[in-house]
């Protein structure tokens, strides 16, 4: 656990939050210490603010993979393990903290997986087929977590923040959500413009089979993400025209610069 938080402590980045060490005497493990963030988890956040307009459930999706791309570019691996709507905690102004980091490791030292399913129940809803697999032997190696079983669930959290709701929201119950994924079951298209069809081929990408390999990079993700903010603001800007005008004589488009946001530097996240 110690390890895991001394982990946690190199990973800076605007949008992970920060953690400071350990606290006892709150129970019978060491409590973790971190800043209190105000808005709440990214699910209970979509639930109270269901008007968000596409240009902001943008944002919020592309600060969530910007951690990502920014700590892998500087040689710093990094795998999640849980990344949920619960792990993704939100302020009163929107922006996003992954929480959280590399606990799951831990569970994986113990070599069933009905203890892993058990562990990450709460997770079940965003997270990779692969990690429920049943081992071929239970004197074989522990599941192994990695870079793409983050980017399956990313692509979850993707699906969370379009929609408004969680992965499988028709389904009830956490163990009828484990009997569709053992049944290759993925969660329904919404019906919603902010779904692209663009945006839901990305997200099926994201949750392609482990076998085979063909889910996107953390890099992938971001250029992906950055090649739409253009479009996103373009689209919110022209709405917002039209519900003030009656008729356009005509459109003005002025070419995306970093002045005014409309393009981000790799680099610079």
């Amino acid at each position: 656990l110690l390890d895991q938080v001394e982990r946690w402590k190199t990973l800076v980045h605007r949008n992970v939050l920060p953690v400071y060490g350990t606290a006892l005497n709150f129970g019978p493990l060491p409590s973790l210490v971190c800043p209190w963030v105000d808005g709440g988890s990214l699910t209970h956040y979509l639930r109270l603010n269901s008007d968000l307009s596409p240009a902001k459930r943008h944002e919020i999706v592309s600060s969530i993979s910007f951690p990502y791309y920014h700590l892998t570019m500087h040689s710093k691996e990094i795998i999640h393990g849980e990344l949920n709507g619960g792990n993704v905690l939100m302020d009163t102004s929107g922006n996003a903290y992954l929480a959280d980091f590399g606990f799951l490791p831990i569970v994986l030292e113990f070599r069933t997986a009905l203890y892993l399913s058990t562990a990450i129940g709460s997770s079940v809803r965003w997270a990779a087929p692969e990690l429920f697999e049943v081992p071929e032997s239970a004197n074989g190696p522990p599941l192994q977590l990695s870079s793409q079983s983050d980017i399956y669930s990313f692509g979850s959290i993707m699906l969370q923040v379009l929609s408004g709701d969680i992965p499988y929201h028709t389904i009830k119950g956490d163990n009828q959500v484990l009997y569709a994924i053992a049944q290759a079951i993925k969660p329904d298209r919404p019906q919603t413009s902010n779904m692209t069809d663009e945006r839901w081929e990305f997200i099926q990408r994201c949750w392609s089979s482990r076998r085979e390999n063909k889910r996107p990079s953390a890099t992938d993700v971001s250029i992906f993400l950055v090649s739409h903010v253009w479009h996103v603001a373009t689209s919110t800007r022209i709405g917002s025209t039209l519900q003030h005008y009656d008729y356009v004589h005509s459109t003005t488009h002025e070419e995306p610069t970093q002045d005014n946001h409309d393009v981000w530097n790799l680099d610079d996240m």
